[in-house]
């Protein structure tokens, strides 16, 4: 089954690595090794030296969105990259006993784009020739791995809680793949491991850090709605830049639109007191180049932004981002004149359009009495199964998938859905609003009753940077059944998830029939 049918960069070929993108992508991965070695052997050597560890996260964390970024952008990002090397390297030098330098990389600051893609281009044929194996695989995906928990640590250093420790352990990840034919399978799990649980526990500390910033989450239906008046679209997952821009705007006359991951922040406290804090815009984070391209104000761009800009170049799209992106205004900090003074320019709404609204969040009281509920009736063995299902994926056909699987329900079975809904009472539905951490922190209270054991069937609908880690991390929870959708291969080579899913025990969604079948008869 396709999970992917409707999401907007496959329909329109985005997804799909260009050639030269993506030879620039193996130049970055190169160069992240290369920093990797140098910084892990100065901190063994009790060399401390912080200078540029905000911009090889950064560097990280671009990997994650390779698809979103010109050739221009990363040309300059590499250019900037091979001076972190060369600094790092001649530190090493200098201060290492019996230095152990290795290979440089063919590149400098004088390198023409041709010749660097005609380099990256190298390294690809030099992987095409080889046979992948379950060893290649799986450093494939200690590297999306890494990318998560790098994701993760950026998000949460906005909340002033960077971990140095947690920083190294990812350089190490890198590090390890530099050395070719360091360690074993073994080790190379134990790594991923290691990460996948660092990077939930991550996502723990970023659903509190919400809370304990924001205030208390409730139970609150939101508006998809526009209405006429002049606005802002605040997209990506900054709660911070989103506070600073309402405060900015109180007296404006501008109204304040959601996208993306913000779709939380009309749960949370602090944010209900902006009543020019209107309503949600778009259908989802998949959708940009829709979204963007159809709203009539300013735009701003915080952290883990879809970066996609050129189809909607039109002077009104702000970022704080390092990378200058087309059609983009780079922000030098949180001064939102410029966007405020931008919107005011625009036409804005000139006429609403009203659209249904959602439920998003959940009463923390009656969210506890529901799962003590459930607790209970699987120690009575009142219920035989419970199904988790994943944040929403905006697919028609697994929509349609799920629908089935509540009308199919047996009365001793009980969904607790993060998207998707129904009207039977055995379907517990609580919408985080792609809100992974925080819905984390939830499921977290419910497994807190009642532990993972063979009665949970998860149900992994998304499919990104994120998957591999989310997946393990139920697994190491104590999931004995996880199903996931089918992934496009532009994001997931097909061999590394076959080897994903052998090695973790990991099943293929395919018809509700058939998967329906095997679960009810294990």
């Amino acid at each position: 089954m396709n999970n992917f049918d409707m999401d907007e960069c496959s329909s329109r070929g985005a997804c799909t690595t260009a050639p030269n993108i993506a030879a620039m992508q193996e130049i970055i991965l190169l160069i992240i090794q290369k920093i990797s070695y140098y910084k892990s052997r100065l901190k063994h050597a009790q060399i401390e030296d912080y200078k540029y560890d905000s911009e090889i996260l950064h560097l990280i964390c671009i990997l994650a969105f390779i698809n979103d970024y010109e050739e221009s952008q990363l040309y300059s990002t590499i250019i900037k990259a091979l001076g972190i090397i060369n600094y790092l390297k001649d530190k090493y030098i200098k201060n290492v006993q019996n230095p152990e330098p290795i290979c440089d990389i063919p590149l400098n600051s004088d390198t023409r784009l041709p010749k660097m893609i005609s380099f990256g281009e190298s390294i690809l044929r030099a992987k095409y020739i080889k046979t992948r194996n379950t060893y290649q695989n799986l450093i494939d995906i200690l590297v999306m791995v890494a990318k998560s928990a790098a994701l993760n640590l950026k998000w949460l250093n906005s909340f002033d809680l960077y971990s140095e420790d947690t920083f190294y352990i990812i350089l190490k990840a890198f590090d390890i793949i530099n050395r070719k034919g360091y360690g074993n399978e073994q080790s190379i799990k134990d790594n991923i491991s290691l990460l996948s649980g660092i990077s939930y526990n991550m996502q723990i500390k970023i659903g509190e850090a919400i809370v304990k910033s924001f205030g208390k989450i409730s139970k609150t239906s939101v508006s998809f709605s526009s209405q006429n008046g002049k606005a802002i679209l605040v997209s990506g997952n900054n709660l911070y830049c989103l506070e600073k821009l309402l405060k900015d705007t109180q007296d404006k006359d501008i109204d304040i639109y959601t996208h993306s991951e913000l779709l939380i922040s009309h749960t949370l406290e602090n944010f209900k007191k902006y009543t020019h804090l209107k309503a949600h815009y778009g259908s989802s984070f998949k959708s940009p180049i829709r979204d963007f391209g159809t709203f009539p104000g300013a735009i701003l761009l915080t952290d883990n932004s879809p970066h996609t800009t050129d189809y909607y170049y039109r002077g009104r799209i702000y970022s704080l981002d390092d990378i200058d992106r087309k059609g983009v205004i780079k922000l030098e900090d949180t001064d939102f004149s410029q966007v405020i003074d931008s919107a005011l320019d625009a036409k804005g709404f000139s006429s609403g359009k009203i659209k249904p609204q959602r439920v998003i969040g959940y009463n923390p009281e009656e969210l506890y009495d529901l799962f003590k509920n459930i607790a209970q009736k699987l120690k009575n063995d009142e219920i035989k199964r419970i199904y988790i299902v994943w944040v929403n994926s905006y697919s028609k056909m697994q929509e349609e998938y799920f629908k089935k699987l509540f009308d199919k329900l047996n009365d001793d079975e009980v969904v607790i859905s993060l998207y998707y809904s129904s009207q039977k009472s055995n379907v517990y539905t609580i919408d985080m609003g792609q809100s992974i951490p925080l819905g984390i922190n939830m499921l977290n209270k419910l497994f807190e009753l009642c532990p993972i054991d063979e009665k949970f069937i998860f149900y992994i609908t998304t499919c990104d940077v994120m998957t591999f880690s989310d997946v393990i991390n139920v697994k190491n929870m104590g999931a004995k059944n996880i199903y996931i959708m089918s992934c496009p291969p532009a994001i997931i080579n097909p061999t590394v998830l076959e080897t994903f899913k052998t090695t973790y025990d990991i099943k293929s969604s395919t018809t509700l029939e058939q998967d329906m079948n095997e679960i009810r008869d294990l």
